[in-house]
């Protein structure tokens, strides 16, 4: 039996040609996350006015919370977790198709975990990878929006606003 990739997909399949989807939906989710910078951008530059050439903070000025700023950034992820459950399907039903049914095969193997290993591996794997990418996205926008938003501007109980909205 194959080392590697090849022992994460059913037979005959090609693992790197699966890897490089999910490895391209994970740099898809990435690059629609990035329309974060958009609204931010543009709600802290309603903090300034220019006057006479130089830019100045508006008195009073406050940014919008942090939550009211990242609707629809992890819109495309829901799609990615549905690919995946639509790669799990296609791996089961590949052993089930014409011709010489690599089911039979798996059924003969003395490990009798093989057949759902190389079903549900990769799936999952891109579920883990798109969710902790999810996290890590989110943390950082959440450090920029503290980083770079002038403190005076922010409100305060950014963390409580963002736990009223999760479920």
């Amino acid at each position: 039996m194959k080392r590697g990739f090849e022992r994460w997909v059913p037979p005959g399949m090609n693992a790197r040609r699966e890897l490089s989807g999910i490895g391209g939906g994970l740099v898809v989710l990435w690059l629609f996350s990035l329309q974060f910078f958009i609204p931010y951008m543009s709600c802290r530059n309603m903090l300034y006015v220019t006057v006479n050439g130089i830019k100045s903070m508006k008195p009073g000025a406050v940014m919008p919370d942090f939550v009211t700023l990242t609707p629809g950034i992890f819109g495309v992820f829901p799609l990615f977790f549905l690919g995946m459950v639509v790669l799990t399907i296609s791996h089961f039903h590949y052993h089930r198709q014409g011709g010489s049914r690599p089911i039979y095969l798996m059924r003969r193997l003395p490990n009798r975990w093989e057949y759902w290993r190389r079903c549900l591996t990769l799936p999952l794997l891109g579920l883990l990878a798109a969710v902790c990418l999810m996290c890590v996205l989110f943390g950082i926008y959440f450090a920029v929006y503290l980083l770079c938003t002038p403190p005076e501007c922010l409100t305060p109980d950014q963390w409580t606003k963002i736990w009223r909205v999760v479920p």
